[in-house]
């Protein structure tokens, strides 16, 4: 699932989930971002990824190469491009668990399929981080909860 973001008449790429275990495939340089690379006088790019403080890779991306990662942890890893890039950056939040969604147009999330019970459930803004909370979903209920950034 993906969310992008309009920026500089362009549609970025922000945030993917992955479930854990998942390789990840960057593609090689030219096949996303060739508006870019003209721009960028031959700078060419690179993916910087962290998961928390610790890189997990940092590697170039030239036209001809495409890069593969293995995603083995959970959390949410932030990619930039540290060629001059700085409007180049993207989030990947890979997770343990299938039950997991992305907001649409007006905010709102449904994950079916869950067996009744008591679990934790966590939101994540790229800008205004996490929020979480204990939720109990009874067989053949509707569960709605609400989260609010302030």
């Amino acid at each position: 699932m993906l969310v992008k973001r309009r920026k500089k008449n362009k549609y970025a790429l922000v945030a993917a989930l992955f479930l854990l275990a998942t390789t990840l495939g960057l593609p090689e340089h030219g096949a996303l971002h060739a508006q870019e690379a003209a721009a960028s006088k031959g700078l060419g790019n690179d993916a910087h990824a962290w998961l928390g403080s610790e890189t997990l890779f940092n590697v170039g991306r030239p036209t001809w190469r495409q890069v593969k990662k293995h995603l083995t942890r959970p959390g949410i890893i932030t990619i930039e491009c540290d060629v001059l890039h700085t409007w180049m950056s993207a989030y990947i939040v890979v997770t343990s668990t299938p039950c997991f969604a992305v907001t649409d147009a007006r905010g709102e999330f449904v994950i079916e399929g869950v067996p009744a019970g008591t679990y934790e459930i966590e939101v994540w803004h790229e800008k205004l981080g996490r929020q979480s909370r204990a939720v109990n979903l009874v067989a053949g209920d509707i569960l709605r909860t609400d989260f609010v950034y302030r």
